[in-house]
């Protein structure tokens, strides 16, 4: 479980939580905030709604306050899977122009291999 829930927990989070993150997307349409960046950020956002579900399961140090960071705490609190090193793990989820360039043609798999 590399988001640190079990099933039941899951569920409850899609049961409680579910509503909750959609009433504050809605808020946030008709009352936008400005972000800053220590502590109103993406990642600050992200770390508090888990953090909410699952208290402490997130800590809070530079990985959070410097959202360039992110990737490299989602690595290490298992929050993405791993597919060997942290470098490895960022090169293997890279999308090439290529990718980007193709998506959703049939050829797809073919045209980003030439």
């Amino acid at each position: 479980m590399a988001h640190g829930l079990n099933p039941a927990q899951l569920s409850a989070v899609h049961a409680t939580r579910g509503p909750v993150l959609v009433l504050r997307a809605n808020e946030l349409a008709s009352r936008p905030e400005f972000y800053d960046t220590f502590t109103n950020n993406c990642t600050t956002n992200i770390a508090r709604h888990i953090n909410r579900i699952a208290p402490n399961r997130i800590r809070y140090d530079y990985h959070i306050l410097l959202p360039g960071y992110s990737d490299k705490l989602a690595y290490e609190e298992g929050l993405i899977q791993r597919r060997g090193t942290f470098a490895e793990t960022k090169a293997k989820a890279y999308i090439s122009p290529q990718a980007i360039l193709h998506a959703g043609q049939e050829d797809f798999s073919e045209r980003i291999r030439r």
